[in-house]
């Protein structure tokens, strides 16, 4: 059995789920077997969007852009909704999701700017050196 305790605020929702993300990042730098596929997905998504403005121009890059995160906000509300028992609470559900995934997806990618740090053999007396000894 797992408790968890809900987060008093978005803030900490947030701090919670960006810490999680840059974990995700730091397992996906020791170990590429275990790649976090959505985290990469949404990652090579917006990646395309400067890629896209430098084709198309920067208003199809904004189109495209705005379009997905129109998709993505409609989705969060629609599954808040689907989970509350009221509007309000529909709301506030679709923002904690919103916080979720935002936080997730930041956190992921800072922990990608510190992957190096996390690459190479294990030094004796470092966290977790025993983890990835002879590996």
């Amino acid at each position: 059995a797992v408790a968890y305790r809900p987060r008093s605020s978005l803030g900490g929702l947030f701090r919670q789920m960006a810490n999680y993300g840059r974990g995700r990042a730091r397992l996906f730098a020791r170990h590429p077997g275990a790649a976090p596929w959505s985290l990469l997905l949404l990652t090579a998504a917006a990646a395309a969007v400067p890629g896209i403005a430098v084709v198309k121009g920067v208003d199809a890059a904004f189109d495209v852009a705005l379009g997905g995160l129109v998709v993505w906000w409609l989705a969060c509300l629609a599954e808040g909704m689907r989970l509350a028992a009221s509007t309000a609470e529909g709301v506030r559900v679709a923002l904690a999701l919103v916080t979720i995934h935002v936080a997730l997806l930041l956190g992921f990618w800072r922990g990608l700017l510190d992957a190096p740090a996390f690459r190479g053999p294990a030094e004796p007396g470092r966290p977790g050196a025993e983890e990835t000894r002879g590996a």
